[in-house]
């Protein structure tokens, strides 16, 4: 619908969803900083993500990748993070078994579950300015 490359929309989502992950892939992302030279092991882990995801974004803006999805609304928010989560976790998402949904959650194996409103937070990032308001 938005006519955005899946690669693109990956590259564009990534820095807010690593925001997002934060404390549970602070060992990851310090260790990703530390091996591309921009920070050194002595350095504290959550200083060492924070500019790991500040690399990504320099890197973004220095390939003039989009930021925003053109044509994206504020009322497509809710029906793009349903679709979203629904890939990620199945058809049997359900409230019924949310308190076990981790036994039955045969979905992409990630360091942090996001919910409905998490991905629509996530999503908001990605207006174009005139769309934020």
């Amino acid at each position: 619908r938005f006519h955005t490359p899946h690669g693109v929309a990956n590259a564009m989502i990534m820095p807010h969803v690593l925001d997002f992950y934060g404390e549970a892939c602070y060992d990851q992302l310090s260790h990703l900083a530390v091996m591309i030279g921009i920070g050194n092991e002595s350095e504290d882990k959550k200083a060492l993500s924070k500019k790991f995801v500040a690399a990504i974004r320099k890197m973004h803006a220095d390939m003039n990748m989009p930021v925003s999805v053109k044509g994206m609304k504020r009322h497509d928010i809710t029906a793009i993070a349903t679709r979203s989560l629904t890939e990620a976790h199945g058809e049997l998402k359900s409230k019924f078994f949310e308190p076990i949904s981790w036994l039955m959650d045969a979905g992409y194996p990630v360091p942090k579950y996001m919910d409905q409103n998490d991905c629509e937070n996530i999503l908001k990032g990605l207006l174009e300015p005139e769309a934020r308001l």
